[in-house]
């Protein structure tokens, strides 16, 4: 390698391996990459901040370009209000069963867009309950408190 192209190549692994987490918001997953329409997926190394992530068009055609048939976590919103965050073995077989109404609970709400993280099992379930702890949904709320009674 020529000297410019390993200090390239250094600068390029600093801009991408942040130190620590700025915030709570922050998480640290397998690692984060952009794709070209800015949508994070999850491999060693990078925090994602769900507030910061470009947010998908919550539509059939979208849903089926952008959600990968992967394990992980997605959430559901309106402009700056989160309305659902779930997770899924298969987030676009989520987004689609959503679409075709099987959440009628999060319909009233008529989220207009979605994000996700793509995550393995025990991760995902870790990153979905510091998620609904952090932006307490408003469905995620609705169906706890059906599902304990109250």
């Amino acid at each position: 390698m020529t000297k410019r192209i390993r200090a390239e190549y250094r600068k390029m692994l600093a801009f991408q391996v942040p130190r620590q987490p700025k915030d709570p918001l922050h998480s640290r997953v397998i690692s984060a990459k952009l794709s070209s329409n800015s949508v994070v997926s999850s491999e060693e190394g990078f925090f994602v901040d769900w507030a910061n992530l470009q947010r998908l068009t919550l539509t059939r055609t979208s849903v089926v370009r952008n959600a990968p048939e992967e394990s992980g976590v997605y959430g559901l919103c309106t402009g700056d209000e989160w309305v659902y965050i779930g997770h899924n073995f298969n987030i676009r077989k989520a987004l689609l069963a959503y679409l075709s109404g099987q959440l009628p609970y999060a319909l009233e709400w008529q989220p207009k867009h979605f994000v996700f993280e793509r995550l393995p099992y025990k991760k995902r379930i870790a990153r979905h309950q510091e998620l609904v702890a952090h932006y307490q949904p408003i469905c995620n709320r609705k169906t706890y408190s059906v599902a304990s009674g109250a």
